[in-house]
């Protein structure tokens, strides 16, 4: 399957008031001098990939200065056919992302039709940086090519907040109350934990040939899983871990915090 982008227009996008790009079949570079909006450039076909920036979780963060709202909008031509994208937000209102003029009801069903992977100087946290970094970029990678792993994350994550609700506004005598969300989220922890395992092993062979290569064969290197998933099970870790979260008001042990 052939996939590209053709075309993108940009309206109050950040620094940029009105623009329209097209793009060749092959590589596209954007040169410029710092400030002027390559990488905004890259950040709106993020938004036409993955419905969201790939540095703000705030929407409002990319309208451009004095503006109330942006608009973006793609060609993804795929063997020879177009699909036109349309993602448009206002303050104070609903982001809306249509395909060939249909409005999506939900924004995870967009998910994964025009996967993307984006590289940046700050990929460096994710050897340096907090775990959280690279759970960011495992759920971006998997979620793209996964579909029952995107929707098990986004239940496990209501569950959580629910979770982390009532431990922050109930006492102990809620206890029965989080066990209901303790099933939920260790059904849905489960789904999460084997597919980050299964990306991380086909990883390991590709991972250590480049580094073989880098290196010279002078060192060996190996990537690794771990998980809470790992040393037992969760409805028992959530179980055990209850007085604890209750005297923190936060959910401690689980996928999320891997």
């Amino acid at each position: 399957m052939m996939m590209h982008l053709a075309r993108l227009e940009l309206t109050n996008f950040k620094n940029y008031e009105e623009v329209t790009l097209e793009f060749s079949p092959g590589f596209n570079c954007f040169v410029g001098n710092n400030g002027v909006g390559k990488t905004n450039i890259l950040d709106a076909v993020h938004y036409l990939s993955l419905t969201k920036s790939f540095f703000n979780n705030s929407d409002t963060l990319s309208i451009r200065h004095g503006e109330d709202y942006f608009i973006i909008k793609g060609t993804f031509v795929t063997d020879g056919i177009s699909d036109d994208l349309h993602c448009a937000f206002q303050k104070q209102k609903q982001k809306i992302f249509r395909i060939n003029g249909k409005e999506y009801q939900r924004m995870s069903d967009h998910v994964g039709k025009y996967p993307v992977v984006m590289l940046s100087p700050a990929d460096s946290t994710l050897i340096t940086g907090s775990s959280e970094e690279r759970r960011r970029f495992l759920n971006m990678i998997i979620s793209q090519y996964d579909a029952p792993y995107l929707e098990a994350h986004m239940r496990y994550n209501k569950a959580l907040m629910q979770r982390n609700r009532i431990l922050r506004g109930s006492g102990n005598d809620a206890s029965g109350l989080l066990e209901i969300y303790d099933e939920q989220m260790a059904a849905e922890a489960e789904i999460i934990y084997q597919s980050r395992r299964k990306l991380t092993e086909n990883l390991l062979p590709l991972f250590r040939s480049y580094y073989e290569k880098i290196s010279g064969g002078a060192e060996k290197v190996s990537i690794r899983y771990r998980s809470h998933l790992g040393t037992g099970e969760y409805l028992r870790q959530l179980a055990e871990s209850r007085r604890r979260d209750f005297a923190l008001q936060y959910t401690t042990a689980g996928i999320h915090r891997d």
